[in-house]
């Protein structure tokens, strides 16, 4: 089996476990959508999802620098991973406090503009981009658009988890396209 494969397959497995066990948890300390009918409450969705999210993302990073390709190490040896981390469990963080007990809308996109701060200031912004073999270049909007599209991804993800496993599916889609791209252009 390739490294790649290695890196799949170990964060198949890794979501596979701990998806399920974090539904049960989240079900047993009843952190579940409360939506005021007791009888829809019976099939609504567990909260806390982020943790079997956020664990996976970090085991497949791990596992990807240990036993990814070279390409994947050396890429992986280049990127700044202290702010993408810290960036990440800020994110983290403030969803799982919301998923216990509300948090208002200002505070949120506070912490998650911090967390696209510390991505920004570690010099990761989106610089470029093609549409339909045009390729644009941004120059000083790069830092406005990086921040624009962090938030607004990481809050069309938190608008979509109401139904269960709805945002896990559409990340393993965005994520295996993302993939094929890469794959497709070498």
């Amino acid at each position: 089996m390739t490294p790649l494969l290695w890196v799949f397959v170990g964060a198949a497995l890794t979501s596979l476990v701990l998806t399920p066990l974090v539904r049960t948890v989240a079900l047993r300390v009843g952190a579940f959508e409360r939506r005021g009918d007791p009888l829809a409450e019976a099939n609504l969705p567990p909260r806390l999802g982020g943790i079997a999210i956020a664990v996976t993302w970090v085991v497949t990073l791990l596992l990807a620098s240990r036993y990814g390709d070279d390409t994947i190490r050396d890429l992986l040896g280049t990127l700044p991973l202290a702010p993408i981390l810290l960036g990440a469990m800020l994110v983290f963080a403030i969803g799982l406090v919301d998923d216990l007990r509300p948090i208002p809308a200002g505070v949120k996109v506070t912490v998650e503009a911090l967390a696209a701060g510390a991505l920004i200031g570690a010099g990761i912004v989106i610089v470029q981009f093609t549409v339909f073999g045009v390729t644009l270049e941004l120059g000083w909007l790069s830092v406005v658009v990086t921040m624009a599209w962090i938030l607004v991804i990481t809050n069309a993800f938190n608008l979509m988890d109401g139904l269960d496993g709805l945002a896990t599916g559409l990340a393993i889609i965005a994520g295996v396209t993302c993939a094929a791209i890469v794959i497709l252009r070498g």
